[in-house]
Formats: structure tokens, C-alpha cells, sequence
């Protein structure tokens, strides 16, 4: 197998057709038509099922596109290198929300390990953005960051994606509520509830939407999700008027007044979310921004993060 087979197979898969991916790639259909066919042949099975229509990615086909992207983005970040490194001072935008998680000696993790990677690379400048998960989703759409941490699930076909930290949901109601009277509670206890939520969580509601689905129920209606543009403390203060229940993540836990409200223990599960270092999986990583993400990773795994 070669790379430029790959290559020629993800241009197929781009344009689900062989005639237009053999002119972007300047070479006769039939010559293309043979490289996919040799391909197909080395990897047993079909990548593509073909139509006069035009062709379409089968599963399998689905599967070996994803892992190619992998495979031809490590090869360009190769030829990269080249003895780049550090020549240039290179900048590397990156995109946080505005979350904190201690390390064991009660620092926070992010800044601690932006700190440490300006400390071991002084040359590299870190341009960082505070925003919500979805907006800085759509700034590297934007291609305006390189790379940011964000809310799983994320779409696996577009984003190289690695998981950080998995993180509880907590749902909290007032004192004065009559769910606040229950040492536990089911989901179908909540579904007529309205959920106040952090705004640039959309993610979180789908998980919401998603737990219900496992708990036999179906999710509440999208008017039942209040999206507010405040920190998670200031959530607090609609569910102690009693108009329903605040989302709160695991890592706010710190900002509640347990004094009035209190959180709900769920029968069965618990909502979760995880949140992920993303980056765009058309775009290689440059050197220095691998560095950072490996740099990332290898100091979250090493640590407890709370």
C-alpha cells in the first residue's frame, strides 16, 4: 500500500466520483479506476458501492477514510519538519472554556500546564482564547484557533479528538422545591422541569436528552432548555425562585450555596460529559501545537484532576 493510493482514495471520497477526483488529481479515470480497484483488492473488501449516479463510501470505506486521514497527516507533519523546529517563533491559538480543574497541590490544571509548556518551550507563543465549548468550535471551523477543549461527543469524521476528562452533570433545585424532600429522584420525576443551562451548551442538552432516552422516556420538548449567558453560580439564583432546575457542571460544584438549593441524587445514572482536546482533521497539526497537545495529555494523565 502506498500513500498516494490513500490520497487518491480520499479525493474519490470527496467527490464521490471518479471522473471529477481524476481531473483534481490530473490523471485518467481509468488509471484512477485501477488504483482504487488495486486498493480494494490489498484491503478485501470494497471501499466504494459504485452507481451510474456516481459511487458512494460503503461502511468499511467509511472506516478506512477515517484511519487514512490519521495515517496521511502524520506523514505530512513528517515532511514537515524538516529541522523547522524552533527557527521561527511560532504561535499556537488555542481555545479553553472558562472551566478549572485542581491538580493535587491545588493549582489550577490549565493554566499550570500552559505555564510549564511556555517554561520548556520559551520560543513558542500561545495565543489562548476563553469561550464556550460550542463557540470555540466554530472558531476552528473558522480556522481562527488550532485547536481548543470541548464538549464531547464530538463528530469523529471531522475532528481528531482525545478524550481529558470525563465530568458529572449536577442537576440542583431549590430547598424549597418539592423534589428537594426525595433522597433520590428518576428522570421521569424531572421530565416536566424546565433545565437552565450554561449558554454555548448545546452539547450538554443533548447528553441530557440522551440519558432520558436510556431511561425509557422520551427527552423533554427544546422549550424546556433555558440558555443563559451568566456564569453557573448566577443559575442558581432562578432555581431558588423555584422555576426549575440548574445544570451545573461537576467543576462549579465550589460556586454552590448548598445553603439553597440542593442537588438531585438520579436513580440509575448520572448525566455525564467529557471533555476533549479537538482538532480539525483536514488541517495537520503544525510541530509545535503536536507538542502542546501531547505536552496536555501526558500532564492530565499523570495528575487527578477535581
Amino acid at each position: 500500500m502506498e500513500i498516494k493510493q490513500l490520497k487518491y482514495f480520499q479525493q474519490v471520497a470527496r467527490d464521490l466520483s471518479f471522473s471529477k477526483a481524476a481531473k483534481s488529481l490530473y490523471i485518467s479515470q481509468q488509471a484512477l479506476s485501477k488504483i482504487i480497484k488495486n486498493l480494494e483488492t490489498e484491503l478485501g473488501a470494497p471501499l466504494f458501492e459504485r452507481a451510474h449516479s456516481g459511487v458512494a463510501l460503503t461502511d468499511f470505506g467509511r472506516r478506512v477514510l477515517v484511519e487514512s486521514w490519521e495515517i496521511t497527516a502524520h506523514i505530512d507533519r513528517l515532511h514537515e519538519m524538516s529541522g523547522q523546529w524552533g527557527k521561527t517563533q511560532a504561535t499556537i491559538r488555542l481555545g479553553f472554556p472558562k472551566v478549572t480543574y485542581r491538580c493535587p497541590d491545588g493549582s489550577d490544571f490549565i493554566p499550570e500546564s500552559i505555564r510549564r509548556f511556555k517554561a520548556e518551550h520559551p520560543g513558542v507563543i500561545l495565543d489562548v482564547t476563553e469561550l464556550p465549548s460550542d463557540a470555540c468550535i466554530d472558531l476552528l471551523d473558522a480556522e481562527l484557533l488550532d485547536m481548543v477543549m470541548a464538549v464531547g461527543p464530538i463528530d469523529f469524521s471531522r475532528y481528531v479528538c482525545r478524550k481529558v476528562v470525563d465530568e458529572n452533570i449536577l442537576p440542583l433545585v431549590s430547598c424549597e422545591h418539592g423534589l428537594s424532600a426525595y433522597e433520590r429522584v428518576s428522570f421521569d420525576d424531572i421530565k416536566d422541569e424546565k433545565f437552565f443551562i450554561p449558554s454555548g451548551s448545546t452539547v450538554v442538552m443533548r447528553n441530557i436528552c440522551e440519558a432520558f432516552y436510556a431511561a425509557g422516556l422520551a427527552s423533554p420538548p427544546h422549550s424546556h432548555f433555558v440558555f443563559l449567558n451568566c456564569a453557573p453560580a448566577m443559575l442558581i439564583e432562578h432555581v431558588v425562585k423555584g422555576e426549575g432546575i440548574a445544570i451545573i457542571p461537576e467543576n462549579h460544584i465550589s460556586c454552590v450555596d448548598f445553603s439553597r438549593v440542593k442537588m438531585l441524587n438520579l436513580y440509575s445514572q448520572s448525566i455525564k460529559i467529557s471533555r476533549c482536546l479537538v482538532n480539525r482533521r483536514d488541517i495537520p497539526l503544525t510541530l509545535e501545537a503536536a507538542a502542546f497537545r501531547d505536552h496536555f495529555l501526558a500532564l492530565s494523565a499523570e495528575i487527578t484532576l477535581g
